[in-house]
Parts: C-alpha cells; sequence; structure tokens
C-alpha cells in the first residue's frame, strides 16, 4: 500500500448547481472531494459562467466573462481543507452549474493509521448487533436512524465548530458511517433537509476509535462529554446512550393526506417498516404503508419544485 500510494495521484470530479448570488453572497460551497475529507494540497479547477470570486484561504480569485463554460479558475487548496466557497455578482437570471475537479495522493485517505481506524470503527459497528433477536435488532436499527436525524438536528441548530464535532452515541455514529457509505446521496440528503454547513462536518473516524474501548463500547470516555451536553440541552427526555433492550417505545405516523398521527407500537412499526404492512389513516382512512406515503412526497416535491426550481427533489 505505501509503495502504491507515493505515486498514484486520485481525481475527484463533481458538480454543484445553484441561483446566481447577488454580490457578496454565496453561490454554493463546493465539497473538495466526494470520497475524502482529507486531501494533499494541490489545486482545483472551477468551470463556469458569470462573474465569481473564488475565496480560499485568504487569498482571492476574481474571473470576469460570459457564455458557457465561460471561467476556469485554479485556487490552491491546503490539506485538510474540504470546501471552496463561490462568491460574485449575477449576470442575468437561471443557474450557475460548477465542474470541480480535485486532486490528491492516496497516503492522505489509504494511510496504515486511518486502515486500523476503519477496522476498529468495523468492530465497533460489529459488537452492535443484535444476533439473537431480529425484531429485536430491526428495531434498534430503525431507532437509530431516528436518533441520527436527532442529532443532524443538533449540528444544524447549534452549529459546534467543524473542527471540533461532537462525539456521537455509538448508535448514531453506526449510522452516520452507513449513511456517508453513498457519499452523493450523503451530500444530496443534507443539501435538501439541511443547510450547506452540515457539509463542513466530517465522521471523526481518529478521535472516535480512540474514545471507545472496542472489546466492551461504551460513551464513558470525557470525549462524549461536550455532545451529551449538547443532547441533554435539547433532548432532555431522550437518553444519550440507546437501550437496545427497550422494546416500550411508541411511534408516530404522520398521513400526509391529512396530517393526523397515527400511534403504534414497536412490534405493528417493525411491520410496517420492514414487512411493507399498511395502515387506515384513524383520520381519514387513508391507505398508509411505505410505498403509499413515499409516492405523496414525491408528488408533493414535484408541486413544490414546480413552485420553486431551487427546491431538491427526495
Amino acid at each position: 500500500v505505501q509503495q502504491h500510494q507515493q505515486h498514484q495521484p486520485r481525481t475527484v470530479i463533481g458538480w454543484a448547481e445553484g441561483n446566481h448570488p447577488t454580490n457578496g453572497q454565496t453561490a454554493s460551497t463546493i465539497p473538495r472531494s466526494s470520497s475524502s475529507s482529507q486531501a494533499e494540497s494541490g489545486q482545483a479547477q472551477l468551470v463556469g459562467q458569470g462573474q465569481v470570486h473564488i475565496h480560499h484561504e485568504g487569498a482571492t480569485t476574481t474571473t470576469t466573462t460570459s457564455g458557457p463554460n465561460a471561467f476556469v479558475a485554479t485556487v490552491p487548496l491546503a490539506s485538510g481543507s474540504n470546501n471552496i466557497n463561490l462568491h460574485g455578482g449575477a449576470i442575468g437570471q437561471g443557474t450557475t452549474r460548477t465542474r470541480y475537479e480535485s486532486k490528491c495522493h492516496l497516503e492522505e485517505s489509504v494511510a496504515p493509521p486511518t486502515l486500523l481506524a476503519h477496522l476498529r470503527l468495523l468492530r465497533l459497528v460489529q459488537s452492535l448487533v443484535i444476533v439473537e433477536d431480529e425484531d429485536l435488532d430491526f428495531l434498534f436499527l430503525i431507532r437509530s436512524e431516528e436518533r441520527y436525524l436527532m442529532y443532524l438536528d443538533l449540528l444544524q441548530q447549534l452549529q459546534p465548530p467543524p473542527h471540533a464535532v461532537p462525539l456521537p452515541p455509538l448508535d448514531v455514529a453506526l449510522m452516520w458511517t452507513v449513511h456517508m457509505l453513498a457519499p452523493f446521496r450523503y451530500h444530496e440528503d443534507l443539501l435538501r433537509s439541511y443547510s450547506p454547513h452540515l457539509l463542513n462536518y466530517a465522521f471523526p473516524l481518529e478521535r472516535y476509535v480512540a474514545a471507545v474501548d472496542i472489546e466492551d463500547p461504551t460513551t464513558a470516555h470525557e470525549a462524549f462529554q461536550p455532545c451529551k451536553e449538547m443532547w441533554h440541552q435539547l433532548y432532555p427526555e431522550e437518553a444519550f446512550d440507546l437501550d437496545k433492550e427497550d422494546t416500550t417505545r411508541m411511534f408516530d405516523i404522520q398521513c400526509l393526506w391529512c396530517d393526523g398521527t397515527n400511534v403504534m407500537d414497536s412490534s405493528t412499526y417493525i411491520k410496517f417498516r420492514i414487512d411493507g404492512m399498511s395502515i387506515d389513516c384513524a383520520g381519514c382512512g387513508s391507505q398508509c404503508s411505505l410505498e403509499t406515503l413515499s409516492s405523496k412526497r414525491l408528488w408533493d416535491g414535484i408541486e413544490a419544485y414546480r413552485a420553486d426550481s431551487s427546491i431538491l427533489l427526495a
């Protein structure tokens, strides 16, 4: 690995879109890499249209032209920096589409310490599986997914510094890493449901595995204390650590037709989520299942997009 990584640069190419900004506003925040939060110092090439000021690490490059793919600007990238911000004045109406390319070497992302940290994280994930009870394991994953969204809400509301990402609960860490295994979907989900600011938070891999005993994983380490304080501030009724044996939790399903709330116990909710079972809304009698709710959500999204084309569809 060490011999290979010294001579094989990697190129990451992607696109970012956003409406033309007014002077001084941010057009878009472009992730440096779709698959790695760490990259070697280098350059990123940005291709677009209009007047754009590229600001990075205290230096600003400005190019003003018009026409398709009119400007090409190259700016330096410092090691460990994840984003480039585009600023500028609008030329006409429409959408700015920006192509970015970042080259980095494998030693930044495929290094022995990083590989070891990933292996330790896999051991942690394996220890969370409930092998003796499939339904209990499904319930654990469902609740972990719900709590992961709560953690994203925490980042959105409290906006802790990206260089000191609060270490999440074990189940949330599991969901976060799984979500990031699909980098383009991860990027899209955060932009649609939250704000570009959340893309600044990278999973704190090395810090996390250093704070957890893989053989007996807990959140007792003091490194978890900042997140515990934030968690209890926003969710005083929700324990920081998930009790995998708790089956008393009730789940709410909101009907997208009448906005009514349908309450079900954990075993019924597992059938709803895993087996595709449908229920009749207690308020309006509409059939609610994952399929019908997803279809209604897509329809509502299309209607919203027709009114505002900047909206991202689910």
